[in-house]
C-alpha cells in the first residue's frame, strides 16, 4: 500500500483529498504547513507528497526546496495560481506535477497514480529482467546509474542507485553533459591514455577488477562498494565530491569498401564503464525574487554539482575497437593528476605530467649530450622543432614527435654518432615508448633566452636572428634591429 502525505493549511481540502485517496486504497498522512510536512517525512517512509503553495510558517515552494536536498519522492503541488510563471517556478524547484485549484478530485487521483507508476515501475525501486536502454546516435546506455557523494572527511553522505531511464529527460541530459566533459580536453594534456602493467591483468589486479565491474553491468553491490571505497581512500580532494559510475555500450557501425559508415550493420559492440568525479560546492549567498510572494528575499543556498575534475573510461577505444589493456584517464587540473588514485584505483604507472615534460626534456639533453649544447646546437634544435610543427600543422590530431624523429633531429643539430648509439634506450628511460606531445617540449609562441642579468623572449622562427659574439672579451648576444625599437612602449632613437 502506497503512503501519501497531503499538506495544505485548509483542513477541509486535506480531508476531501483523504477521502478520495483512501477509497483508492492509499494510506494518507496529513500536515498543515511546510515545517510539519518535513517532520512527517523524516518520521515516515512516504511514497508521494501533495502540497499546497500558499501556507503559513513555511510555504510549499521553500518546503519543496528543502525536501529536494535529500529526498527524491514525487511531489505534486497544489496552487490557486494558474499563471504559467507560477507553474514553471513550481516545476523548476523540484515538483513533478502542478494542479491548479479548484481541481477535479478524479484528476488528482489520476495524477497520483501516474506519478506512483512512474516512480515505482520506471524508477529506482523497479527491478526488471529486461535490459533498459537509452539510445542517442550510436550510444546505448544500459542498466543502472550508480552514484556516491563524499565529504571532505572521507565519509559517505549518500548512496544512490538509479535506472537511467527513470531520470527526467532534462536531468538525463545534464548527466550526459558531465559524461561529455569527462571525455573532453587534449590528448597528452587533460586526457592520458595509460596502459596496465601485465601484473594488473592477472587475477587480483586492477584491470581484472575493472573487467569484473564491467561484466556485472553494475548490478553487483559488493563489487561496487569495493570500487567506491577504493576511490574514496585514494582520491585526494579537500571538499565534497560526487562519484558517478555508468555502464554503457556503443554499437560501432560497419564500414563499406568506400569507408561509408553503415549504421544498420554492427562491426563490434563496445562495452565500457565511465567514472566521473565532480566537486559538490555550496552556491554563493545572494538575493532572489520570489514569484509566489512577489518580493525579494534571501536565496536558499544549494549544493551544486560542478563539472568533473577527474574520471576515466575503461576499456580504451582504439582504432574502432575495444582495447582492454588500457584506460583513458581524464584530469582537469594538469598540475595535480592524483597519483594515488592512478596507482591504487587504476593500477597503472603515473603518466608524465604535461607541464613538467619541458624540464624532463632539458634533463635528457644535459644528461646525454653534455659538451654539445652549444649556442648553434640549441638554435638548430629550436628551428628543427618549429619546422616539425609547420610540417604537421594541418594534422587533425595533436602534433607529436616519436623517438626516431627526435634521433634524426639531434643528429641534424650536430650531436656526434657515438652519443646517439644508445639513443632509443636512453630516450625510453625518460619518455617511455610513447610519442611526446610537441607542445610539451617546445613553446610555439615564445623562445625564452635567460642570462644572469636578462631574459629575452623571441618568436621561435626568429631565433636565427640572434648571434653569439664576443664583445670586449665577453660572450654577447647580438640582435639586429630592423625598423623601430621600443622599450616598454617608448620608441628608441637609433643613433
Amino acid at each position: 500500500m502506497a503512503k501519501i502525505l497531503v499538506c495544505d493549511d485548509d483542513k477541509d481540502i486535506v480531508e476531501a483529498i483523504d477521502i478520495y485517496l483512501t477509497q483508492e486504497g492509499y494510506e494518507v498522512l496529513k500536515a498543515y504547513d511546510g515545517d510539519e510536512a518535513i517532520k512527517v517525512l523524516k518520521r515516515n517512509e512516504v511514497d508521494l507528497l501533495i502540497m499546497d503553495v500558499m501556507m503559513p510558517r513555511l510555504d510549499g515552494i521553500r518546503a519543496t526546496l528543502k525536501i529536494r536536498e535529500n529526498m527524491s519522492l514525487p511531489i505534486i503541488i497544489l496552487s490557486a495560481k494558474s499563471e504559467d510563471a507560477d507553474k514553471i517556478l513550481g516545476l523548476n524547484i523540484g515538483a513533478d506535477d502542478y494542479i491548479t485549484k479548484p481541481f477535479n478530485p478524479l484528476e488528482l487521483v489520476a495524477r497520483v497514480k501516474s506519478q506512483l507508476r512512474r516512480y515505482t515501475q520506471l524508477g529506482s525501486t523497479a527491478r526488471s529482467d529486461n535490459q533498459s536502454e537509452f539510445r542517442t546516435g550510436g550510444l546505448v546506455i544500459r542498466d543502472d546509474l550508480k552514484e556516491v557523494t563524499v565529504d571532505g572527511e572521507k565519509e559517505k553522505k549518500m548512496e544512490d542507485e538509479q535506472a537511467f531511464l527513470s531520470l527526467p529527460e532534462e536531468e538525463m541530459f545534464k548527466y550526459f553533459d558531465i559524461f561529455k566533459k569527462t571525455m573532453s580536453g587534449r590528448l597528452g594534456k587533460n586526457l592520458m591514455n595509460i596502459e596496465f602493467p601485465l601484473a594488473q591483468e592477472k587475477e587480483g589486479g586492477t584491470q581484472e577488477f575493472l573487467m569484473r565491474i564491467r561484466a556485472s553491468n553494475l548490478k553487483d553491490d559488493e563489487l561496487l562498494d569495493e570500487f567506491y571505497d577504493k576511490v574514496i581512500e585514494n582520491y585526494d580532494y579537500p571538499e565534497n565530491y560526487y562519484i558517478i559510475l555508468i555502464h554503457a555500450v556503443y554499437d560501432i557501425p560497419g564500414k563499406a569498401s568506400d569507408e561509408t559508415e553503415m549504421h544498420d550493420a554492427s562491426e563490434e559492440i563496445y562495452e565500457h564503464i565511465l567514472c566521473s568525479i565532480c566537486p559538490v560546492n555550496l552556491s554563493k549567498a545572494g538575493l532572489s525574487y520570489d514569484v509566489a510572494e512577489n518580493n525579494i528575499k534571501d536565496r536558499i543556498r544549494d549544493w551544486v554539482v560542478s563539472r568533473p575534475e577527474t574520471g576515466f573510461l575503461f576499456p580504451v577505444f582504439n582504432d574502432r575497437s575495444t582495447d582492454i589493456h588500457g584506460t583513458l584517464y581524464f584530469n582537469k587540473n594538469t598540475k595535480n593528476i592524483h597519483p594515488d588514485f592512478i596507482e591504487n584505483v587504476l593500477g597503472t604507472p603515473i603518466p608524465r605530467i604535461p607541464g613538467n615534460e619541458i624540464n624532463v626534456f632539458s634533463d635528457f639533453i644535459m644528461d646525454n649530450f653534455e659538451g654539445n649544447t652549444t649556442f648553434n646546437f640549441t638554435e638548430s634544435l629550436v628551428e628543427s622543432l618549429q619546422e616539425v610543427r609547420e610540417q604537421k600543422k594541418d594534422s587533425p590530431e595533436m602534433i607529436t614527435v616519436s623517438c626516431d624523429e627526435m634521433e634524426q633531429i639531434f643528429g641534424y643539430c650536430g650531436v656526434p654518432d657515438e652519443k646517439l648509439s644508445d639513443f632509443k634506450e636512453n630516450w625510453e628511460m625518460y619518455f617511455s615508448n610513447e610519442p611526446v606531445a610537441l607542445e610539451n617540449i617546445h613553446n610555439s609562441k615564445t623562445a625564452k633566452i635567460v642570462t644572469q642579468d636578462a631574459t629575452i623572449c623571441i618568436q621561435p622562427d626568429k631565433i636565427a636572428l640572434i648571434e653569439l659574439k664576443e664583445i670586449n672579451g665577453v660572450p654577447s648576444l647580438v640582435i639586429p634591429v630592423n625598423g623601430e625599437l621600443k622599450i616598454n612602449g617608448i620608441e628608441v632613437e637609433l643613433r
